[in-house]
């Protein structure tokens, strides 16, 4: 337990650390920085749904193929998820956060000398070990900052990369495999393995050296600071009324499932519009690979815009089921909508930022909850329901890939997301109405 130094400044209360903009100092100091790494994350994970598009032709990959290689990342991610966050309460954040994205980027960079299925399935598997605890171990990174009545607002701050990941990955992914087409004797695909995947081995050795392990340890913080900020977050643990410290503690809760569930729904749709809406848009008649990264980046500007709004009015009213449940529920009709007006493109194109935006939407909310039921095992909480929830993200490519070389169509398969997501909204809205939500911020 960390305990105040004798003759130490008085610690500053919660409205102090408010008045003087503590929390914008850490939110300066840690989210641009996690940030681009997440930016960069996001588009190692999702820059296949690109390359795809050259996949199938020059290497005569299948939707199946393609959907089932998609899948694997997932497996490898599921599997080393929970161990990866354990290790992270030993050795800390700045190194696990180095070993992560060194992995992930020697994966990423691996991905541009695939030549058949099994070479793709075997790397697509070994990126997701890499990546494994990613971003559930940044969420408890960020939970161990700031209290609860902040969580939302960061966590929205630094999942907004996804939809922006989303605005600028399109372009440039596209721009990649558009123009460097044979520039040094390798394709466009390839060019955009490597150009993607070597920033995070960078970013990931610079984390180890810029990133303080807590509160405790930021000596940009002064001692009145670090105090005040060690005792609200001690205060949100002593005050909550559902505890669960040990692995096999937590995998007997009921809501570790119900927030896993609800999990499943949000990643299968995100990883419906990262790994096909390119192909959706191509669908529309457009063929020029620059032009689809272009129109790729509408939905993820509204999502970026919807996940901001959607974190700050849930912390502004400290409301959270709502908020993460009626997102997910706009989601889910955009999704199963869309293959009805696929043929008017301006209508499909709505439909798509809908489904795009509510899933995004979900975010911050979702995971600004889980820490509120698991305040003393947080880390394994988040990677126990990230875990779970991946589920999601593994089914999701396989079953659309599979339901479109089935039926010719992907859009037919965005009927299994809407159906997922609409259950696991209903599942979230009924399993927390007969229970006391844990204050999040000004009500529950």
């Amino acid at each position: 337990m960390h305990t105040p130094v004798a003759g130490a400044p008085a610690p500053l209360s919660a409205a102090d650390l408010e008045r003087t903009g503590v929390y914008r100092t850490i939110a300066l100091r840690l989210i641009p920085f996690l940030f681009v790494c997440y930016v960069v994350n996001f588009l190692d994970r999702t820059n296949i749904g690109f390359a795809q598009l050259a996949l199938k032709d020059e290497l005569g990959f299948s939707n199946a193929v393609y959907g089932f290689g998609a899948s694997l990342f997932y497996v490898g991610y599921i599997l080393f998820e929970v161990p990866s966050n354990m290790l992270l309460q030993r050795i800390g954040a700045p190194k696990t956060i180095m070993r992560i994205m060194v992995l992930w980027g020697l994966m990423s960079v691996a991905m541009a000398a695939v030549s058949s299925p099994l070479q793709f399935y075997v790397l697509r598997f070994l990126l997701g070990v890499g990546e494994a605890g990613f971003m559930p171990g940044i969420l408890f990174y960020l939970s161990g900052w700031v209290p609860a009545s902040q969580r939302a607002r960061f966590t929205a701050l630094f999942m907004i990369a996804i939809p922006i990941s989303g605005v600028i990955s399109g372009p440039i992914s596209g721009g990649i495999m558009q123009f460097l087409a044979g520039a040094g004797g390798l394709r466009g695909w390839q060019w955009l393995f490597i150009l993607e995947g070597a920033p995070a081995i960078v970013l990931g050795i610079i984390a180890a050296f810029v990133l303080a392990k807590g509160p405790a340890d930021a000596k940009w913080l002064s001692p009145a600071q670090r105090e005040g900020l060690l005792a609200a977050i001690r205060a949100d643990s002593a005050t909550s009324t559902r505890r669960a410290a040990r692995l096999g503690e937590v995998l007997r809760e009921p809501m570790l499932y119900v927030l896993a569930f609800y999990c499943v729904g949000m990643n299968g749709s995100i990883g419906g519009f990262s790994f096909w809406l390119p192909t959706i848009v191509k669908g529309f008649g457009v063929s020029n690979t620059f032009h689809v990264g272009l129109l790729v980046a509408i939905p993820y500007l509204a999502g970026a815009v919807a996940l901001v709004l959607n974190g700050r009015h849930s912390d502004k009213t400290g409301e959270r089921r709502w908020h993460a449940a009626g997102a997910m529920l706009a989601a889910s009709f955009g999704w199963l909508l869309l293959p009805l007006a696929i043929h008017q493109p301006v209508i499909a194109m709505a439909l798509i930022t809908l489904a795009t935006a509510g899933t995004i939407a979900c975010l911050a909310c979702f995971w600004s909850m889980v820490p509120l039921y698991f305040p003393a095992g947080a880390a394994i909480a988040f990677a126990g329901v990230s875990s779970l929830g991946s589920l999601g993200s593994l089914a999701s490519p396989a079953l659309v890939g599979w339901i479109a070389t089935a039926t010719g169509s992907v859009v037919n398969g965005t009927l299994y997301l809407g159906s997922v997501m609409l259950v696991a909204a209903a599942c979230l809205i009924a399993a927390t109405a007969t229970r006391r939500t844990p204050q999040a911020g000004p009500s529950a």
